[in-house]
């Protein structure tokens, strides 16, 4: 009996180091290279960004009254690229090309995403095939705008994502991936800075990081350097097509007859949303004022059913123009 026991005994420490040995095992990932991640998770395509600014010599067209188009990260110093022409598709508003300002001699306050093909109506002459346009969010300190050249080091440009590396798999977590942009080069960053959100008052923090790390259509070009894998930013240049859906009509239900009022949040995309009833309490008259660059927005928010106001960039959809929300006549 006492050996049936001992044999049964020695089985059942078999059998549990075996699982143990399966299970650690099954535990060991491969994990690829930053490079090979991020290759599959940042597509490359045939885009291509640009600063784009207005021909203003005086000649014939198709010769002039185009466009110059200046490459971002253009390591190889490049020329400018004239066009003749700009087709715009995905709905977007070309005026936004015909309100280019000059930010340096390297730089405007627009820059164009797109493909260069040869022009279909000017035989000889390109056109570019605009598929996103971006503008720079206005940034002044001590009412002076911030020159975009303060920084010592060369600046880039670039996309950030959300690192598709999972940090409790290794030892060395970076959160954010990063795209410079027109170049193959992909990058790994523990951190951002940015000035906006100390500067710019009433600016949508949520909304506003949400587009500087995303993965989906909603990213930002940050223009910065990177130092000891922190991206130090110094200026950022917002999609114009923001929100790429428009705002549904938020449905509020509130009965009136017990005294109470609805009020909402904006949700990342700006959009105002239900949030909940309560009664309505005294409120501030003080109105608020943007800074330039910047328009009022406002929604009704609790718990008093007062204003909350936002600074929302002036070149993007007002989503909540009216500045006492469900109180417009």
């Amino acid at each position: 009996m006492f050996k049936i026991e001992i044999f049964l005994l020695i089985l059942v420490l078999l059998l549990v180091n075996d699982c143990l040995g399966k299970k650690e095992k099954s535990s060991v990932v491969k994990i690829p290279e930053d490079k090979e991640i991020a290759n599959d998770y940042i597509p490359q395509s045939s885009k291509e960004y640009y600063f784009i600014s207005n021909d203003h010599r005086d000649c014939a067209s198709p010769a002039c009254g185009g466009f110059f188009l200046k490459p971002l990260n253009n390591d190889l110093n490049l020329g400018d690229i004239y066009v003749s022409e700009a087709l715009v598709i995905n709905g977007l508003d070309y005026s936004h090309l015909q309100s280019v300002d000059t930010m340096n001699e390297k730089e405007s306050n627009v820059i164009v995403g797109g493909v260069v093909k040869p022009s279909d109506t000017h035989p000889g002459y390109s056109c570019i095939h605009i598929s996103d346009i971006f503008k720079a969010m206005e940034l002044q300190l001590d009412g002076t705008v911030v020159n975009s050249d303060m920084v010592v080091a060369k600046p880039s440009f670039y996309m950030m994502k959300s690192s598709p590396i999972m940090c409790g798999r290794i030892g060395r977590c970076a959160p954010i991936a990063t795209l410079r942009l027109n170049t193959n080069e992909i990058g790994f960053l523990q951190d951002y800075e940015q000035p906006y959100t100390g500067v710019v008052a009433l600016l949508d923090k949520v909304w506003f990081k949400t587009r500087l790390v995303s993965n989906d259509n909603h990213n930002a070009i940050s223009r910065g350097y990177i130092l000891n894998d922190v991206l130090h930013i110094s200026r950022v240049f917002i999609n114009i097509k923001d929100p790429f859906t428009p705002c549904a009509k938020p449905l509020a239900t509130c009965d009136h007859s017990l005294g109470v009022v609805p009020v909402f949040t904006r949700n990342t995309d700006r959009c105002k949303i239900f949030d909940t009833c309560v009664i309505q309490g005294p409120c501030h008259l003080m109105i608020p004022h943007c800074p330039e660059g910047y328009s009022l927005a406002s929604v009704i928010s609790g718990p008093k059913a007062c204003p909350k106001y936002y600074c929302d960039p002036s070149f993007l959809s007002n989503t909540n123009p009216t500045p006492f929300g469900y109180f417009k006549k």
